[in-house]
């Protein structure tokens, strides 16, 4: 459901369009068709996806999922369109992530025992979605998991919220959550509480 799909076709008229869209294609040009506009169709396809990336990787979206309970319903059916069959398998996938947060072993390979699907399925669909490998996207959760528990518990001190996280090295720790985020542990916390 990631991969866009142009119909080339010789199929003009509006039903064929419609049908084609309706089975998943995520443009239609009829034949002949002009090379400018075939052009302009991928870029418009390419700029959208990673737009979706961008999404997929905000701490939003992380953040939206973090904590609820994701229902099993329209998005995971078959015939769900493609961006909504995907963003529910990233919601799963956080879901994961967060159910075993504390453990700094998981790894790539655990979690796609948990979401039921091979390592290279998992990779293939994590790396077209977000454009990070499996456990770069699992680090990035932890990160922003521990942006929102350095504001909700201010009490709290950076090694434990580390821990909390996964992270068994505080250096390491800090050095990737200024890199996500763009500060230090403390200089988040105190930013966002002024």
């Amino acid at each position: 459901s990631h991969i866009p799909i142009v119909m080339l076709t010789a199929k003009a008229d509006a039903d064929s369009k419609v049908e084609g869209l309706e089975a998943g294609a995520s443009a239609h040009l009829p034949k002949p068709f002009y090379e400018k506009e075939l052009l302009a169709t991928l870029k418009s396809l390419r700029e959208n996806q990673d737009k979706l990336r961008q999404h997929y990787t905000a701490g939003a979206f992380i953040g939206s999922s973090i904590n609820k309970t994701i229902s099993i319903g329209h998005a995971n059916r078959p015939n769900a369109p493609a961006n909504q069959r995907d963003e529910q398998f990233l919601k799963d996938l956080i879901l994961a992530v967060e159910s075993q947060l504390e453990n700094p072993e998981l790894s790539a390979e655990r979690l796609a025992s948990l979401l039921h699907v091979s390592y290279n399925s998992l990779f293939k669909k994590v790396k077209a979605l977000t454009g990070m490998g499996v456990t770069e996207y699992i680090r990035h959760i932890r990160l922003h998991r521990a942006a929102h528990l350095l504001l909700e518990n201010p009490e709290w001190t950076v090694s434990r919220i580390s821990l909390e996280v996964g992270f068994n090295n505080l250096n390491f720790f800090s050095r990737e959550f200024k890199k996500c985020l763009g500060h230090s542990p403390s200089a988040y916390r105190s930013r966002h509480e002024a």
